[in-house]
């Protein structure tokens, strides 16, 4: 239950990081039609087969009235069938942070827009698709799960924003402006081949962290600060 928490380091490319995000999700799509067809073959009802994740106590009626009773093996079967179901949607199709669904979104904007800039807008949706989760949690009936899940995936998202503020040199601004509300691409500062080196050291800090550096990273990530730094206007301040 922890395979998303282990470490993995494909090559810095989107489509390699696009193929890895897209591993676990592909397993519960594999999974799927397995649990769900040994479901309609015990049972001999497609109900069983299509549970609602936010109801699971009619889901299970359903099933013991089909099949007449509940034996031990068949309540295995139907629950391992319905938790594949619940991380195939809340994992590969939420867009937030830690989930799949969120790393994939950023996958697919690293192509066109660069690796800091899609990790940065993939943050922002995630803010955004936690709020809207919450929200559906407050107000559904039977929305406990969906509060827990925006919650968490809110606090993940928000110590991601705060990270990449950091590793980028962006000092937060606590009251932005329409103009400002987005910090400049990193990409906009150096050469090719800088950015480059420069993405490479980040990711290697995102992985084992700043003590895993070498002397020449730690001078990358110094020289690329000290360019953030002096691009901006001076004597600005965001206090206020």
């Amino acid at each position: 239950p922890l395979g998303g928490l282990a470490p993995c380091r494909p090559p810095h490319r989107w489509d390699a990081a696009l193929i890895t995000a897209l591993g676990g999700p592909a397993v519960n799509l594999a999974l799927l039609p397995v649990l769900g067809g040994a479901l309609v073959a015990v049972s001999g009802s497609w109900v069983a087969a299509v549970p609602n994740p936010l109801d699971a106590g009619a889901s299970v009626l359903a099933l013991e009235s089909a099949y007449g009773s509940m034996p031990w093996w068949l309540i295995a079967l139907w629950s391992a069938h319905l938790a594949n179901a619940v991380l195939l949607v809340f994992n590969g199709v939420v867009p937030m942070s830690p989930l799949d669904g969120g790393r994939i979104l950023a996958c697919l904007l690293w192509r066109s827009v660069g690796h800091h800039r899609a990790m940065w807008i993939a943050t922002h949706v995630g803010l955004a698709t936690a709020f809207g989760l919450v929200v559906a949690g407050l107000v559904l009936a039977d929305g406990k799960e969906l509060l827990a899940i925006g919650v968490f995936g809110g606090v993940v998202c928000w110590a991601e924003r705060r990270r990449y503020q950091f590793l980028a040199g962006i000092e937060p601004d606590p009251a932005p402006t329409a103009e400002s509300a987005a910090p400049p691409p990193p990409e906009q500062t150096g050469t090719d081949d800088d950015q480059a080196e420069l993405d490479r050291v980040l990711e290697k800090i995102s992985l084992v962290g700043v003590g895993g550096l070498n002397g020449r990273e730690k001078r990358v990530l110094k020289r690329a600060t000290e360019r953030s730094r002096g691009s901006k206007e001076p004597g600005r301040q965001t206090d206020q």
